[in-house]
């Protein structure tokens, strides 16, 4: 009996040692440009970070610019778009993923869009009399 009882919390022991609570998926949004204006092209990445066996193949993304809930792009496995604001002002920037399991992660990102100032570029025309 008392043998019986030993390999039953060994057996446990060993259940408990194997049993590894999942680290959860998380999404965030990288931009590369830290101040944009209304003359750059921005480039947003969704990051996910998780476990180190996750397999980010398995994640499908959409971008909302103005987190109105109206999705801007569809589904696609690319991680990352350019856009540019071609007004300046707060925008709060919704990614979503969406797993092959039908999990679904969201994430958003404020900027602000400053007026951006370039040169004018003169145009000319010449007709000769």
């Amino acid at each position: 009996m008392n043998m019986r009882r030993s390999v039953w919390i060994l057996v446990f022991i060993a259940l408990a040692a194997c049993r590894k609570e999942a680290e959860p998926v998380k999404l965030s949004i990288q931009l590369s440009v830290n101040q944009p204006t209304t003359l750059d092209d921005i480039l947003c990445t969704a990051r996910l970070i998780g476990p180190s066996d996750m397999d980010t193949a398995d994640y499908l993304f959409r971008w909302d610019w103005e987190s109105d809930q109206i999705w801007d792009t569809r589904y696609s496995a690319v991680t990352a778009v350019r856009k540019k604001f071609t007004e300046p002002g707060n925008y709060q920037l919704m990614v979503q993923a969406l797993s092959t399991r039908g999990d679904v992660l969201t994430s958003t990102c404020l900027i602000t869009v400053k007026q951006g100032f370039s040169a004018p570029r003169p145009a000319f025309s010449c007709y000769p009399d």
